[in-house]
């Protein structure tokens, strides 16, 4: 047996229970890509898009697939994960989080407006049962699922699921609320709870998944991290709550510290960080974490029964951002569909952190600082204006022209470059040759072809129109760059030989 291979903790186990023992042990195994198991256990179960295998053989077989090389790392399936912790008070009202969280001098996205509601966007609440009679929550409850071993969705503790969902609802009360209980009426959740709720998240097409949780001592690559990255690898974004192990810094778990979601620590209505918020940086190359902050302290949102109740807590940080993030995409799907989910969530998580507001603190505490909905959106939009319609087909057939002399002429268009729209195609337009220095960074070329590479004088006139959208690859010796950066997908063009 090759014991570097086994998790410490599952090791242990193994030895408590003595080398006799024929107790199935549910496990996770990380299987190396290049490799195959030669025999598959009985009850392997393999992860969709990950390396994961999920089974349960007895510990002599244990033992036996510990070495295979085909096996790189054992974990336990059954290792136990926690709720964030979170202090409790009796409230009358919900807190308005949408006033805190948008520019009330902002009279293009106000708070109140009809549009800023999550139209349309399914999000994901993996945590504890909620009170799915709530009259806050029932009508926007499109799913829910039991991801335990208890057999019944309402069994158990429901207080923190329940305020969780009523976050969200009340950032983005038109969005649809997938549940999805990982913590059964032990109180605790497991890895195979959590990984079997993500992956029925992804299989159910959700847009946001919320992850107010944290794994204690967890220092990454575990199965929750690679199931959490393959769904931000298909478009899903992770809201996960930073923890509340503050404020000594390098206190942040997995999630907390995956480089793929966006990790909410939380601050109080008034911008002040909170003492309990965990801190960065990331056990992931000592990357800066966490990316925002949002309101944590004395939430007040739904509680089982009915009413209303203070919590405290990341936990609560991380659904005021799922329901921003709900609103962003509502907005972003309102203006124009994008083909490619896997770059926009990105780039949403790249705006929010760019618009945050600066609360004075440092980076591995307040992240970027205050999430902003307006100023984020007023980005996103701003980029969609200027850009085209995400296809590199239609850039290349109505937007592009240029001129290239011999020599080491960089040329650029006489005009703003165009957009092409149903309104307004380019079907002509002239470019000129300018001089400029070579050397410019190439990162993916096109070759053009004539009669750009035969354009000699600086200010030769070229004419573009449909008919040059089909580059000549074997014809042309200068190329073409366009650097693609996607939010809407946004494209800057530059010219280079």
């Amino acid at each position: 047996m090759k014991q570097h291979k086994i998790e410490p903790s599952l090791l242990e186990k193994l030895e408590q229970n003595g080398s006799e023992s024929l107790a199935p042990v549910p496990v996770f195994l990380i299987l190396s890509k290049k490799r195959q198991l030669p025999v598959l256990p009985t009850t392997a179960q393999s992860v969709t898009g990950t390396s994961l295998l999920y089974c349960e053989p007895s510990p002599t077989e244990l033992r036996t697939l510990s070495d295979e090389k085909s096996v790189q790392f054992i974990w336990d399936a059954n290792a136990h994960i926690t709720n964030t912790p979170f202090t409790r008070q009796q409230s009358n009202s919900r807190t308005d989080t949408r006033t805190i969280v948008f520019d009330p001098q902002d009279d293009e996205h106000p708070a109140d407006s009809h549009t800023m509601n999550g139209h349309g966007i399914k999000c994901a609440i993996i945590d504890t049962a909620a009170d799915t009679y709530h009259s806050d929550l029932s009508t926007q409850i499109a799913k829910i699922t039991d991801c335990t071993d208890d057999g019944n969705y309402h069994r158990g503790d429901q207080v923190h699921g329940t305020h969780v969902a009523g976050i969200v609802n009340q950032l983005a009360p038109e969005a649809e609320l997938f549940l999805y209980k990982v913590f059964n009426s032990s109180g605790f959740a497991t890895r195979k709870f959590i990984v079997d709720a993500i992956m029925a998240a992804i299989a159910d097409g959700v847009d946001v998944i919320n992850g107010s949780w944290e794994e204690s001592g967890c220092p990454g690559g575990c199965p929750v991290d690679l199931a959490v990255s393959y769904a931000v690898s298909q478009g899903v974004i992770f809201c996960g709550s930073a923890g509340n192990s503050g404020p000594a810094p390098m206190t942040l778990t997995c999630p907390a510290g995956n480089t793929d979601i966006i990790t909410i620590g939380a601050c109080n209505c008034n911008g002040e960080m909170a003492d309990f918020s965990s801190k960065g940086p990331s056990y992931i190359k000592n990357s800066n974490k966490p990316d925002i902050s949002a309101p944590g302290v004395n939430i007040a949102s739904c509680q089982p029964g009915g009413g209303y109740q203070l919590l405290s807590g990341t936990s609560m940080s991380a659904p005021v951002l799922t329901g921003a993030c709900a609103i962003i995409k509502s907005a972003i799907k309102t203006q124009a569909a994008t083909k490619d989910h896997s770059k926009s969530g990105k780039n949403i998580k790249e705006a929010i952190m760019k618009q945050a507001k600066d609360l004075g603190y440092d980076r591995n505490h307040q992240g970027a600082g205050l999430l902003n909905v307006n100023r984020t959106l007023r980005q996103l939009k701003s980029s969609r204006n200027t850009i085209f319609h995400l296809r590199q087909r239609e850039l290349l057939r109505w937007a592009v022209a240029v001129a290239i002399f011999l020599g080491g002429a960089f040329l650029f268009s006489s005009k703003p470059w165009q957009v092409h729209s149903a309104n307004t195609p380019v079907l002509t337009q002239t470019a000129q040759a300018q001089e400029t220095p070579p050397g410019i960074l190439k990162k993916q070329h096109f070759p053009l072809p004539p009669p750009f590479a035969q354009a000699q004088a600086d200010t030769t006139p070229v004419p573009i129109g449909p008919q040059y959208s089909t580059l000549d690859h074997e014809q042309a010796a200068t190329h073409l760059r366009f650097t693609i950066s996607q939010v809407g997908e946004m494209l800057n063009e530059e010219i280079i030989r």
